[in-house]
C-alpha cells in the first residue's frame, strides 16, 4: 500500500485498531504502544504514528500491518505478564 494515504485514512484506521479516546479498547498507551504523533481532529488527539509493544513503527497506512502489529503487542505483553 502506498504511503501517500490521506490524513483521514490514517484516522480511520487508528481508530478501527482502537486508538479512539472516546472508545473501550482492550490495548492501552504506554503498555501496548507509545504515540509518536497525534492529531487533534475534533479535540480528540487520536494518534497518527505509534511505536508497538513489538517494537514496530506504525504510521497507520495499511490496516493489515496494524491489525498484525495490534495482535503481536497485545500477545506480547501478555506473554510478559505471565
Amino acid at each position: 500500500m502506498s504511503d501517500d494515504i490521506s490524513i483521514a485514512g490514517r484516522i480511520h484506521n487508528a481508530k478501527a485498531a482502537g486508538m479512539h479516546p472516546m472508545m473501550a479498547s482492550d490495548v492501552s498507551e504506554g503498555e501496548h504502544y507509545e504515540v509518536l504523533a497525534y492529531t487533534d481532529w475534533a479535540d480528540l488527539f487520536i494518534p497518527t504514528v505509534v511505536k508497538w509493544a513489538n517494537g514496530e513503527i506504525d504510521r497507520f497506512n495499511d490496516p493489515a500491518v496494524t491489525r498484525n502489529n495490534r495482535r503481536e503487542s497485545l500477545q506480547l505483553v501478555e506473554r510478559q505478564a505471565d
